[in-house]
């Protein structure tokens, strides 16, 4: 049987925090290639999206996998929250590129953007997530109904991370990346039964290690792109594999961070608001990169203003979601 919830959640959200920290950063040093830091840090970062999936993945195992899920209203919950907050974003974040740069502005960006099939950069991860929240169902059902549907799917997922080793679809990623994504699912179904047995833990984190360590290797003989980023749209096996050997990595180091009370409340407010952080981080991001030649900052000091400014802007957030709540109670 897999495991309840009540201690794994503290590791979670632990880690679900130190993602989207993990993603303004990658969005920040991405704007400076030429400083050495700056881009080791942007390809290192890059393990931000496995976890963000990984805790989707988890939860729902823990929560939904069990029981019966009324389909309707599971897609229904789950379009709302992720659909809603990208389309408030949107109403701030459009009219803020037509001031900065009025010519990205055409029909097709958009209506790609509301589709949420392109456009705004940051849309393929909603779109992601409304992928595998339609995914998720099916393989629970699969899990508890057709242990064949849901082990062939695994071999198929997995073929299709190999695959994409050595070769990348002549269509847009977007419509398949899914599939190799799924790897995730497998890997939480897997975390949810094994959590306690720290050998198995170990064993894992040095298999992923390895399996990254081949692939990169390979990826270098056929000269080929090592960058992190490069081996992300969409995922193949190098990637997956360093994602989820630094999820494994975690697993030993949170409780260590989490002592420090300072951290575990900073952390703790950045994965309770992660989503909102996502869009509000990149609405800031995006007006101080229009004017970086002009500010002439470095990485670090992007960082921290951007951080700063997002954490002020969520604050604002909340204290407008209980004035509303209040006002209407």
């Amino acid at each position: 049987m897999i495991k309840s919830m009540s201690e794994r959640n503290q590791f979670i959200d632990f880690i679900r925090g130190i993602a989207i920290i993990a993603m303004i950063l990658i969005h920040v040093t991405v704007f400076f290639p030429s400083d050495m830091i700056a881009s080791t840090l942007w390809n290192w970062s890059q393990f931000a999206v496995p976890i963000f999936l990984f805790c989707s993945a988890y939860l729902f195992i823990q929560r939904d996998m069990q029981r019966e899920i009324k389909l309707f209203s599971y897609i229904k919950k789950r379009l709302v929250r992720l659909v809603v907050p990208y389309y408030v974003f949107l109403l701030f974040f459009i009219p803020l590129v037509f001031f900065l740069t009025p010519d990205v502005i055409t029909l097709n960006y958009l209506l790609e953007s509301l589709l949420v099939i392109g456009g705004v950069d940051i849309s393929w991860l909603v779109l992601l997530f409304l992928m595998l929240a339609a995914l998720f169902p099916l393989l629970g059902w699969a899990h508890k109904h057709n242990k064949g549907i849901f082990w062939g799917y695994f071999v198929v997922s997995l073929s299709s991370a190999l695959f994409f080793l050595f070769e990348t679809p002549d269509f847009s990623y977007k419509w398949i990346m899914w599939l190799p994504w799924s790897l995730l699912f497998y890997f939480a179904y897997w975390y949810s039964l094994y959590q306690e047995k720290r050998k198995h833990i170990v064993l894992a984190l040095l298999f992923f290690i390895l399996v990254a360590s081949l692939t990169y290797i390979e990826d270098l003989l056929l000269g080929q792109s090592v960058s992190f980023r490069e081996n992300k749209y969409p995922p193949n096996m190098m990637y997956l594999s360093f994602g989820m050997a630094c999820i494994l990595l975690l697993s030993f180091v949170t409780p260590f961070l989490s002592k420090i009370a300072t951290i575990r409340k900073l952390i703790h407010f950045f994965s309770i608001y992660s989503y909102d952080i996502y869009f509000i981080h990149y609405f800031v991001l995006t007006i101080f990169v229009a004017y970086l030649p002009q500010l002439n900052w470095s990485w670090w000091v992007l960082f921290g203003v951007v951080l700063l400014i997002t954490v002020i802007l969520q604050q604002i957030l909340i204290q407008l979601r209980l004035w509303h709540t209040k006002r209407y109670d």
